[in-house]
């Protein structure tokens, strides 16, 4: 947490030694600001404490500049209902402005009730959330169908943190929807998913945890059991093929998007991981494993012929039920680059063919997620496992974890980079069998 303390000190300084306004949260009730821009947070209908949430965040958005929310501990139920209004005074928190929100000690839950979306980044507006849980978030109206817990607009920005999503629900974009630029690290996304009640003519409703149509950065973060809910209070039918992440670009002929996943996990999500539909995809020393169809399916971009559009390096992709990947190693080798970039998978659909790849792997992860270390739950790779120091000594200093790369993970005295998000190291990591912990994961929430 020593990486949490220093963000949030600086952010503190940040906000005392410069123009911008710093509020502090003193009631967890939900209420608009009574006038905002006076520079006074007051929550409307409210005597004593009165800095809510909702009144902190129009404050900010009708002052210049960058501010920042400090939010005490606990759970913050958003209960100012209204549909499609932009301005923050019912609904789903709007997002104008470059704002702020940090919790230095135990976190916060902001809940969308099941009632709307929880956060709307408008363009030109910037978001930045640190040790916030967001759950129960609902974009499933007529109106609003897009990104159950967060949208992002065109031209806006999102920067997690140590959040969690879950519980989340819309038609496209379980829990995140992008159209800008965001940042996501040390996250855990888990149980969002998507429906079809509301999605718009001629829309695919996919994505259950994130559909990105503009640029994502991805890392040091999980992706698990999305496709299904912890509660389903409106009883809303779920969709039945849902990959927990999309990228797709907004229109045949727009730009594709971007999407960078780095030191992460996708896993457990019914019923596929990633699916990348004519957009720029490059996945770096990540596991995606355990979904009933694909790991991840690659669609290429006509219109971007001989340009690179998918690379992955580093990187496993095992016991997808069906396939690892849909026979990419068939499209044109200057638009697809997976040979020799130390990738391992348990089948032969990846076409990760080079000396530094293995094909058919054996026996690569030490049974369910757990929490071995950091944020979110990984999946640990066996003592025997091949994956383990054979992707060069190209990677990055630390595992998702945060723990060391490289290290000797198999006693010969050679420390080496292990495929996959997580390195193993023989003195801290189990060296036996996950049979005591396989059914525990789901014990923890």
């Amino acid at each position: 947490m020593k990486k949490h303390k220093y963000l949030m000190t600086s952010m503190l300084l940040l906000a005392f030694n410069s123009q911008a306004a710093f509020f502090i949260v003193d009631r967890h009730e939900d209420a608009p600001d009574v006038t905002a821009g006076n520079g006074t947070c007051e929550g409307q209908n409210m005597v004593g404490d009165v800095c809510s949430l909702r009144a902190a965040i129009m404050e900010s958005n009708a002052l210049p500049g960058p501010d920042t929310i400090l939010v005490p501990a606990g759970k913050y139920d958003l209960t100012v209902f209204g549909d499609d209004e932009n301005n923050g005074f019912t609904g789903d928190l709007d997002i104008t402005d470059e704002v702020t929100i940090i919790n230095g000690t135990s976190g916060i839950v902001i809940d969308g009730l099941f009632a709307d979306r929880i956060f709307h980044v408008h363009a030109g507006g910037q978001l930045n959330l640190e040790n916030v849980t967001l759950q129960n978030g609902y974009a499933n109206t007529q109106n609003t169908f897009e990104g159950g817990a967060v949208k992002v607009e065109d031209s806006a920005a999102f920067l997690t943190n140590e959040v969690t999503f879950i519980n989340n629900l819309a038609n496209r974009g379980g829990a995140l929807f992008s159209d800008g630029n965001v940042t996501i690290e040390n996250s855990y996304f888990h149980h969002n998913a998507i429906t079809n009640e509301h999605t718009p003519q001629n829309l695919n409703s996919v994505g259950s945890a994130i559909v990105n149509r503009e640029l994502l950065l991805f890392a040091t973060s999980t992706v698990a059991n999305n496709g299904q809910l912890l509660s389903n209070p409106q009883n809303v039918v779920l969709s039945q093929a849902q990959y927990a992440m999309h990228f797709n670009p907004n229109g045949l002929n727009a730009t594709p998007p971007a999407s960078f996943i780095f030191n992460s996990t996708i896993a457990f999500n019914g019923y596929a991981g990633i699916r990348s539909d004519r957009g720029f995809t490059d996945i770096n020393q990540s596991t995606i494993a355990h979904h009933e169809t694909r790991g991840i399916r690659f669609t290429r971009n006509e219109n971007h012929d001989g340009v690179l559009q998918l690379k992955i390096r580093g990187s496993l992709l095992v016991n997808n039920e069906f396939k690892n990947c849909n026979d990419i190693w068939v499209l044109p080798e200057d638009e697809v680059d997976v040979i020799n970039n130390y990738n391992g998978s348990s089948d032969e659909s990846c076409g990760f063919t080079g000396m530094d790849d293995i094909e058919n792997i054996t026996n690569p992860l030490n049974g369910s997620l757990h929490n071995w270390g950091g944020f979110a739950p990984t999946l640990m790779l066996t003592p025997e496992s091949q994956a383990i120091d054979h992707a060069g000594n190209n990677c990055s200093n630390e595992d998702q974890r945060g723990s060391s790369r490289p290290v000797d993970g198999n006693n010969n005295m050679v420390s080496s980079c292990d495929m996959g998000a997580v390195e193993f190291n023989p003195l801290t990591d189990p060296n036996q069998s996950d049979l005591i912990f396989k059914n525990n994961f789901e014990a923890l929430f």
